[in-house]
């Protein structure tokens, strides 16, 4: 919520204009998971303070969702695929401290 608030403050946005483009930013990232899902046979979750810090970047800096979920999981779609070649685990959930949001770079 802080980062709606601040967001409307600092930008001299209408909140419920924000607050709706917050909630388009979740239904992106969870069409996102899906979709990686089924083209690659992996689940993936980014948890609430992932998503929160996607509403971050992406509300303050104007890009677009999908091309930041693409760019975070570029790198990481062949070593998830290794993984659940190796264990058999097929889903993974990225909290915001694997992710660094400035650098777009999942950490281990």
């Amino acid at each position: 919520m802080d980062i709606i608030v601040d967001n409307a403050i600092v930008r001299s946005r209408d909140y419920q204009k924000v607050i709706d483009e917050a909630m388009g930013i979740e239904a992106l990232t969870r069409h996102f998971e899906r979709k990686f899902q089924g083209q690659h046979g992996i689940a993936i979750h980014f948890d609430e303070t992932a998503v929160n810090r996607l509403m971050e970047k992406v509300l303050t800096e104007d890009t677009d969702v999908e091309a930041q979920l693409e760019a975070l999981l570029k790198n990481y779609e062949h070593g998830l695929k290794l993984i659940r070649e190796k264990t058999g685990r097929r889903s993974f959930t990225f909290p915001v401290r694997r992710w660094s949001i400035r650098s777009n770079i999942l950490t281990t």
